[in-house]
């Protein structure tokens, strides 16, 4: 799933890629639409979808809630609007597309669903595609046409939510209501809201792990999934299945866990950052990143994120070894120690775990690309095991 430094990305390089201009709205209903279902029993419908999962699509309500509130002159493409860098916002897990003056879409890309800039001859390239194969990868069930560039949602596993957002004073805000401040948009905010906020206070008698609260807890850990929580943990030297009441109550704990937060998302703004992922792209094609992007995030800045190894200071493996968190490592090193990190599969997330054993059944995931070919067939480059954070995230499984 997309998280902070994700949506952040895409902000970056749609702002940097798309020009001001004249745009239009164009909705791709093949995408938004169940077919070949009337009249099945439930059980029917259920038993067809899990059988030809690439023949059904989610309905148009439920891709685009409360698309009636936008002017049915836009909603159709008929009526084109002012669209420019300063129409494109990230806030946490989610993006917003000013579209008037009061109407917004929140996108919220849910899982390898991504908003992306594409060149126009690759957008009508793939509408040929769709024509020739309905099912043909990418599913782009909303486009934002210009003339020679468009932003396109891509949602590749048909969970995107693509929400209209009429601003009042009821509603002045486009993002949802209840999520807290966005930890690269509003630091000190975020910082606020993490030491001293009224939701914060209540973890102090959560029965749950602190990784489990900072990958649900939306009104106080906006913008952290499950990458960003093992990053942040394992800066922090905070164990991911530590009870989130052990860490709220203590001080010292929750400055730890703030410090660490703080230095993770502060890398966004980083001259080191910006210049080894540049908003700008090299290549035309919107599924096509620099091997050299690919290459800084998986080896550089994720350091624990589904490796199976990781070397830490001295008095990191020292403080973990105080806590019984790992069991002693041979070797002689003065300043460093090479440890274990594995992946434990826990439903359905992922957390790293700091041991020097290996874990039954933990290992890797893949990583392949989809599409595997662009809209003229060419094979588009293997980037090989990215990591789920940064622009390179839509591409892994």
């Amino acid at each position: 799933m997309p998280e902070g430094f994700t949506y952040y990305d895409m902000a970056c390089m749609l702002k940097a890629t798309i020009p001001i201009g004249l745009y239009q709205l164009e909705h791709n209903d093949i995408f938004t639409q169940i077919k070949d279902i009337a009249g099945r029993t439930g059980k029917e419908k259920a038993k067809a979808r899990k059988t030809h999962p690439d023949d059904f699509f989610p309905d148009l309500d439920k891709t685009f809630p409360n698309h009636q509130q936008l002017p049915e002159d836009i909603w159709s493409g008929r009526t084109q609007f002012p669209f420019s860098s300063e129409s494109i916002e990230s806030h946490g897990k989610a993006l917003g597309l000013r579209i008037t003056s009061v109407h917004w879409l929140r996108v919220f890309g849910s899982l390898h669903g991504h908003i992306l800039p594409m060149t126009r001859e690759e957008y009508n390239g793939y509408k040929i595609k769709w024509e020739q194969d309905p099912r043909a990868a990418p599913y782009i069930p909303l486009a934002i046409l210009g003339e020679q560039y468009c932003v396109a949602v891509v949602d590749r596993e048909k969970l995107s939510t693509i929400t209209t957002i009429t601003i009042s004073d009821r509603v002045p805000v486009w993002f949802k209501p209840g999520t807290g401040p966005c930890p690269i948009r509003s630091p000190e905010d975020f910082k606020r809201n993490l030491l001293q906020g009224r939701a914060a206070a209540g973890l102090r008698d959560s029965k749950k792990s602190i990784y489990e609260e900072m990958t649900s807890a939306d009104n106080i850990f906006n913008g952290i999934g499950t990458s960003h929580a093992c990053e942040i943990l394992h800066l922090a030297r905070i164990h991911p299945q530590h009870r989130a009441s052990h860490i709220f109550n203590n001080y010292s704990l929750r400055i730890k866990l703030q410090e660490a937060t703080a230095t993770f998302f502060a890398q966004a703004t980083s001259l080191e950052y910006t210049q080894r992922v540049p908003a700008k792209k090299t290549t035309d094609p919107a599924f096509e990143f620099s091997r050299a992007v690919t290459r800084y995030i998986n080896e550089q800045f994720t350091r624990v994120y589904r490796k199976r190894s990781v070397r830490i200071p001295l008095d990191h493996y020292q403080e973990l070894l105080q806590s019984q968190l790992i069991d002693p490592v041979p070797g002689s090193g003065t300043q460093y120690k090479k440890v274990l990190v594995n992946c434990f599969h826990t439903g359905r997330v992922y957390y790293y775990s700091i041991l020097n054993k290996p874990a039954p059944g933990a290992g890797l995931l893949t990583a392949k690309l989809v599409p595997r070919q662009d809209w003229k067939g060419r094979a588009l480059n293997a980037l090989g095991n990215t990591a789920e954070i940064g622009i390179a995230s839509f591409m892994d499984t």
